[in-house]
């Protein structure tokens, strides 16, 4: 019996045998709707087909992940599916790499792309340059390659119908045309027929969290009236008893006191 140790090095090469044999390592990109100016979300995808179950759920008791039913499969027989994917992707590929044989240029490219996206300088709030957004697509067409998904047969699939993934809506949403409590199309649909804005509301109604401190009638703050270092009411409370500006100054100073501190030589005797 294998043990689910990635600790293990016998079980490592077990799991990139799979990996290599089954498996498939791709990478996909999604425009996120609640990102700063709608940039492309890029992410690694890893995943291992089996009819038989037990191996996978080994492997996802290591490395976590998903392990489901893939119905669009088209066997008679049942298809399952291990799925892995960003930073936890990337931990899996690091540790099965040296271990790899027939996948070895898809674990490289997809460790490059993996390291990229999960950069602390590129998030979901923080605009990506165009340079980097264009190397990731580029990254992400050599993968499709190695993969045998070329661009003539990723179109003619278009083509014929047969692309998997939801379909874009003509319409707000699929069932409704506009948020039934507010009636705005502006704002995405969230569930349950309403936009992310009452669909909020709704959440906290029902369970019975208070309104937040913005929505408190006549009243600075939920806990106060005014702020702890100007005494001053005029500027919107911001963050621990204070208003924006000075919760910005006392940022601002701890943060360059800590920059200070960790741009001094190590041979400080202050520090030492």
């Amino acid at each position: 019996m294998i043990n689910p140790d990635i600790n293990d090095p016998v079980f490592l090469a077990w799991a990139a045998a799979w990996l290599d044999t089954e498996g498939s390592i791709g990478m996909r990109h999604n425009a996120d709707r609640h990102c700063r100016g709608g940039q492309v979300l890029y992410r690694i995808l890893l995943t291992v087909s089996q009819t038989v179950v037990d191996p996978l759920l080994l492997i996802q008791k290591a490395f976590r992940g998903h392990v489901g039913l893939n119905e669009k499969s088209g066997n008679p027989k049942p298809i399952y599916q291990f799925t892995i994917h960003s930073r936890a992707a990337l931990e899996m590929l690091k540790l099965v790499r040296p271990f790899l044989i027939v996948k070895t240029k898809q674990a490289d490219l997809a460790i490059e792309a993996a390291t990229i996206i999960s950069s602390k300088r590129y998030n979901r709030f923080h605009s990506r340059p165009k340079e980097v957004t264009e190397y990731l697509e580029k990254l992400k067409n050599q993968l499709h390659e190695l993969n045998g998904w070329s661009p003539e047969r990723r179109a003619r699939s278009v083509q014929d119908g047969k692309r998997r993934g939801p379909k874009r809506l003509d319409k707000w949403a699929k069932n409704f045309d506009a948020c039934i409590k507010c009636g705005r199309t502006s704002i995405i649909h969230a569930g349950h027929g309403l936009c992310i804005s009452c669909n909020a509301k709704r959440w906290r109604q029902e369970r019975g969290i208070k309104a937040r401190r913005s929505q408190v009638a006549n009243q600075w703050s939920a806990t106060r009236d005014s702020c702890t270092i100007c005494n001053e009411f005029n500027s919107p409370h911001w963050a621990l008893g204070m208003c924006k500006k000075c919760y910005q100054k006392e940022w601002e100073k701890n943060h360059r006191i800590s920059s200070n501190l960790s741009s001094r030589d190590t041979n400080d005797p202050i520090l030492s």
